[in-house]
């Protein structure tokens, strides 16, 4: 939490806007790990693994 406090004051994001930072980076979290998979997804596919 102090390292989200600490890019939240970097930002200049005040105090009460700390819930939305947080829900901005577990969506950017989530579209990571779904591009993630995806991609593992398709190297299977290309080496022939189901």
């Amino acid at each position: 939490m102090a390292i989200l406090r600490a890019l939240a004051g970097e930002l200049g994001i005040a105090r009460g806007g700390m819930p939305q930072l947080l829900a901005d980076l577990q969506a950017v979290e989530h579209a990571v790990v779904t591009a993630v998979g995806e991609l593992r997804e398709r190297e299977e596919l290309m080496r022939g693994k189901p």
